[in-house]
This record gives structure tokens, sequence and C-alpha cells, in this order.
């Protein structure tokens, strides 16, 4: 296996010429406030190992933030305290249980109200019970699936009007009364008729596809409304308030004649090598709001291969694509002599990358794209990239090509300038005005500035190029393996008590290994469960790989080894009970690399 890129991180950071003290007022009206004030620096981290180490400046993103179930399907939850979510985007989201009451007579029901975002929402587009997407008619009630006409769910969106359910207000026993109205928070209110075959069947894991955030700001309409654009996103986020879970920055720090641009980039058509279009960069994913805000933004900025400044006292959001040079940088205004490094250190490069994107066709559980590299060798160096607001496999490779040229352009230059530096800001693109080293065939970014005692203003640049943004779908697209087909159910596969295994997904690790992780049931009648294993899509030929008696978890997760490479497999898992039953089947299947 190759190697994972190691953690370093390379921050930038332009000093306020006011900081100094004496020559401050000086500096200041000789140069003009704007560059006076400059303070920028170029964000230089980015998320590999799966958030557990980063790789600095030549990449240009942040750690992932935590999300749960990140391999596993969304969960609704009880919990004393639980975080908001905010949700961009199309997303399949659970949420935190904050209501429930029982009734009990000669009909039992259970009612529960399920908190999903602590905002308002545009639509829930599906509903999953378990991983069973249902039908609701037009009262709401369940009428497909195993909960058919045995359950209600009623979406409430959360808008500023929201009226607290009418059925809860008269059939809670004055639990919930007409002030539960919940306003500003998107919720599910939620009723089961515990009959024989529900109390069978266990209380199903509730979950949703939605439109969230309604109410973006695009500086292109002057309007406020649902967007996935993803600079919108991100720069909505920014501007929430850290009460709300985002980054606090007011408006005066918004260029939005900049911010309009950055979105139009998102919005560039992109052709696909099976014929249509799609946006260059949306943004479609869930924010918890416990994370660190500095790891939400370097997350949220995978989604477009972003890269942040703060570049006199403006936050600039940079899409990723090629920006043409803003400046020649003169020999003459050099302070001090060049360094010139033709190879970075094997640690902050990369010539290989993978990871994941959240694929709505697999119930947006994360699934593998495409890996790509530069070179084969013995010394591969993996870039591990996942992208969790990403949702098409196609936008997923144009990312994963930008970071992995990012990351294997190792040329880099110091180049100290007088105070002629000050008009440079990080992240800009420069060209070089010098004969030596062939310096001037290239373009460079500048990954960060600094004014030093002697006030000559170092320059910290890094090879840039066109090349790393071009996309030819001919050329650089590649299929997403799939195993083709619905997988085979067994004769009877729909048979037992109790529901089958939920969110199977099975993942390849390596050549060799693919990772199977489900939830069993939960019934009580649960001992054990049993793995199937096979190469064709019928259950017919498949063979019994794994069966576990007392297994202590509800959570399963067990690697099957010794596969073939290239190799697609197909898995199917049962829960095994105390009676000798078994539950119905769950299905997964994945191709080994």
């Amino acid at each position: 296996m190759g190697k994972v890129v190691k953690s370093v991180a390379f921050v930038g950071a332009a000093v306020a010429v006011n900081a100094i003290p004496g020559v401050g007022q000086a500096l200041s009206a000789a140069m003009g406030a704007k560059l006076f004030a400059a303070v920028s620096t170029g964000l230089v981290a980015m998320s590999v190992a799966s958030g557990l180490s980063v790789i600095g400046g030549v990449l240009g993103l942040g750690p992932k933030i935590p999300r749960p179930s990140a391999d596993v399907s969304p969960q609704s939850y009880r919990q004393a305290v639980g975080q908001a979510s905010i949700i961009y985007g199309r997303a399949r989201v659970g949420g935190l249980i904050s209501f429930y009451h029982a009734v009990q007579g000669a009909e039992d029901y259970r009612y529960f109200v399920i908190a999903i975002a602590g905002h308002p929402i545009r639509a829930v587009t599906k509903v999953y019970l378990n991983d069973e997407q249902v039908t609701l008619d037009a009262s709401g009630k369940v009428i497909s699936g195993r909960y058919a006409n045995a359950a209600w769910i009623w979406p409430e969106l959360g808008g500023e009007n929201a009226v607290a359910s009418a059925i809860f207000v008269s059939e809670c026993g004055g639990r919930w009364t007409s002030a539960h109205r919940g306003q500003g928070i998107a919720k599910l209110y939620c009723k089961f008729h515990l009959t024989e075959d529900v109390v069978a069947e266990g209380f199903p894991n509730i979950t949703v596809e939605v439109e969230g955030k309604a109410d973006v700001y695009d500086p292109r309409t002057g309007m406020r409304g649902y967007t996935n654009n993803a600079i919108l996103c991100i720069y909505d986020w920014l501007r929430l308030p850290r009460a709300d879970g985002g980054f606090g920055i007011d408006d005066d720090e918004v260029d939005w004649d900049f911010v309009a641009s950055q979105a139009n980039i998102c919005d560039e058509p992109v052709p696909l090598r099976s014929g249509g279009l799609e946006r260059r960069y949306t943004l479609d994913g869930v924010i918890t709001t416990g994370a660190a805000p500095d790891e939400i933004r370097d997350s949220l900025l995978t989604s477009c291969a972003g890269e942040f400044t703060d570049s006199g006292g403006v936050f600039k959001v940079h899409a990723g694509a090629y920006r043409e040079a803003s400046a020649r940088l003169e020999e003459g205004d050099l302070a001090a002599s060049i360094r010139v490094a033709p190879l970075s250190p094997g640690d902050q490069i990369a010539n290989e990358v993978r990871g994941t994107f959240n694929d709505p066709a697999q119930k947006y559980q994360p699934t593998e794209y495409p890996s790509r590299a530069l070179v084969t060798t013995d010394d591969q160096r993996t870039l591990d990239l996942d992208l969790p607001f990403t949702k098409s496999h196609t936008m997923a490779q144009r990312i994963a090509k930008i970071m992995l040229m990012r990351a294997s352009a190792e040329r880099t230059v110091t180049w100290p300038m007088n105070l002629k530096g000050l008009a440079v800001e990080a992240l800009d693109t420069v060209t070089l005005a010098t004969h030596r080293y062939g310096l001037a065939n290239y373009a460079w970014k500048v990954e960060s500035w600094n004014l030093s005692e002697d006030f000559s203003v170092v320059l910290q640049l890094r090879e840039e190029s066109p090349d790393f943004y071009e996309w030819d779908p001919i050329v650089d697209e590649q299929d997403l393996p799939r195993a083709t087909g619905t997988i085979q159910q067994p004769a009877g596969a729909l048979t037992g008590a109790g529901g089958p295994p939920t969110g199977m997904v099975a993942t390849a690790s390596n050549p060799t290994q693919i990772q199977l992780d489900f939830t069993l049931p939960a019934t009580p009648m649960v001992v054990g469960f049993e793995i199937w294993r096979s190469t064709t899509n019928s259950f017919a030929t498949a063979s019994l790989v794994l069966a576990d008696v007392g297994y202590p978890n509800m959570e399963v997760s067990e690697p099957m080894n010794g596969l073939a490479d290239g190799t697609t497999y197909y898995f199917w898992a049962r829960a095994r009970f105390g009676t000798g039953g078994h539950s119905p089947m769950a299905t997964a299947a994945a191709t080994t690399l």
C-alpha cells in the first residue's frame, strides 16, 4: 500500500504595519489604507487519512468536520442534550427525538417529534423507515412497506408561521399544546399504531431526504432562497453568528462583488461523458454545530476545491479555478536573495488520491469515487480525500484531480520584496520577471506573505498552472464501479420475525478486503448474525462465510478478507434469533480495488 501523506500545515500571515511601534503612522500615510491594513492568511490545510492528519499549503483545504453516522445510515436518536444541524442543499438526515408520548388502552399509540434542523428548510422529498423508502398519502399515513397503515408522518418545515400539530394537541393528553410551535426548527411529527406487526418489527429508524436552508443570500439577484451553490452556501455559514453554529463574520467583512464572481464559477456548466451537463461545484450535506468553526469552514471548502484568505479585513473564499496573474514581480523590487526549492519534502507531496463522496444512489452512504494516480511507483504517496458535501462522483473526480495536481506541485520560491510587496495578497497568482532558473516560465500562487523586521515583504510562492483545473470528460472521467442490478434475494428472504439489518454498506478497503457494516434489528430475540457471499448476483450461488452467536453489539463491522482484486462481491446478512429463526436479509455489494 502507498504511504499516507503526513500531517503538515503551512499558515502564512502578513502582519499589519500598524503593529510596529514608531513607524505605523508614517507607513500608513505613505502606502494607503488598503495596503496598510492588509492582513492576509492563506488557508493551507486539507483533510486526509479520514480527517486524522492534514497536508498543508500544497493542497489548500482543511480537516473534515465530525459528522454523525459517517459510515452508516443517518440516525434518529434520543439524548438529554443534542447539537443542532445545519443542512445545505439536498441530504438525508435523522434527528433528535425531542418528544415522546405513549397512549395506552384498547388501542396503543406512540407519538414522537424529531427535530431535524435548527432552521427552516425548503422541503422533505423522501421518507425512510429503516433503509426502506416509504410512501405517504395526503393525510400523512404510510401506505407502503412494513409499517403501512400503522404509521403517520407529518413533516413541518420550521417556518416563522409554524403552528403546533393539531393532532398532537388533541391526542397527547395536554403534553403537547398549541404553544409548542417550534418556529425556526424543521421537524417530523410521527405517530405509530402498536399493532402486532409493528411490535414485531420494532421502532424504526426514521430518516428523511430534505432540501435544506431556504434563506441563502445570492448577491447576483439580491434575493434569498434555496440553493446548493457551493460558494453561496459557504458564505451563508460564514455569516451565521457563532451562537447559531456559524463562523460569525460581519457584513462589512464581505466583498459581495467578489462573492458573485466565485458563485458564477460554481454555476459554470461542465459536460459529462454520458452527455448532458452538471454545475461545476455544489454543496450538499449536514453540519453538526458542535464542531470547531475552523474545522467546519475547512470541510466546507472541499465542496469546491476552495481556498480561504482574510485580506485587509475581508474574508475571501476562492472556488477551485485558475486565476490569471494579477501582478508581475520584478527583480528590481527584490530586497534580498531569492530561494528556490525545486523539490518539496516527500511528506508534503502526493501522487495518488482516493476517497469517498455521499452517493444518493446508495441512500447517501459514503461511496468511493474512482481513484487517480499521476504515476505508478513503489513509492505511492496517497492523499485520502473524503468529500462529505459532494454527491456527484463526476464532481468528486474533478475536485480530486485539482487537489492531486496541487499536491504534486513541488517547486517553491521565497521572494523577498520591498514595500511594493504590500500590493500582493495571499492566493494571488503572479509571474516572475527573472531569467534565473527558468522561473519566468511558470505561474506562481502566493501561499503567504510576511512583513519582516527590516520591512521587506517575504512572499512564499508555489507553482500554479491552468492545467490543474482543465477537465476533458472523454479522457479524465471514469465510471463509478457499481454492482449491476438489484441484488437477488433468496427465496423466503422477506420471511422471519422483525426487520432486516439496516444501514448495510460494503466498502472496498484494499485489493483483497471489503469491509461490511450494518446494524442488527433492535429486538431482544437477536443472538447473532450470518453473512453470505457470492461473486454473482444470485443467492443460490452464495456461501455462508461468517456465523456469529453471542455477538455483543448491535453495530456490526466485519472485514471480508482473502478476496480477489478487481472483483465484484455480493453479500447477504441477516440476524439470528434465539428461537432458531432469522430476520429478513439485508444486501450490499462492492468491487475490490
